[in-house]
């Protein structure tokens, strides 16, 4: 099955931590969209030479756009800002940093 690039970029600006049960699930699909979009960019499966394979500063770009604009993801949101820290780190780092602060804000929340 063919992807079309431009369908693969559409979705990627769709997918929203809200929308996902967790942040697993959000990046996992985060995720596959970025291996569809490179598959797209396959050779034998395209014919588009001029569009290159996304990014691991991309791949955070998709990931960061994507959380919650609030209090619980404030320290996310800092880091988006921070272009510098962003191009450092790897889609796995800021996944491991989200998965903590995910688990913070449960215990917050139990916690009351």
């Amino acid at each position: 099955m063919k992807f079309n690039v431009f369908q693969v970029w559409q979705e990627l600006l769709g997918i929203g931590l809200e929308d996902c049960d967790n942040v697993d699930t959000y990046t996992q699909s985060i995720d596959q969209k970025v291996k569809d979009h490179n598959l797209c960019l396959e050779p034998s499966t395209s014919d588009v030479k001029t569009l290159a394979k996304m990014t691991n500063e991309e791949h955070v770009f998709y990931l960061l756009l994507g959380i919650p604009r609030n209090d619980d993801w404030q320290l996310c949101l800092e880091l988006m800002m921070d272009k510098n820290a962003t191009a450092m780190l790897t889609p796995y780092e800021i996944v491991i940093k989200w998965v903590k602060n995910e688990a913070t804000i449960k215990r917050q929340n139990i916690l009351g």
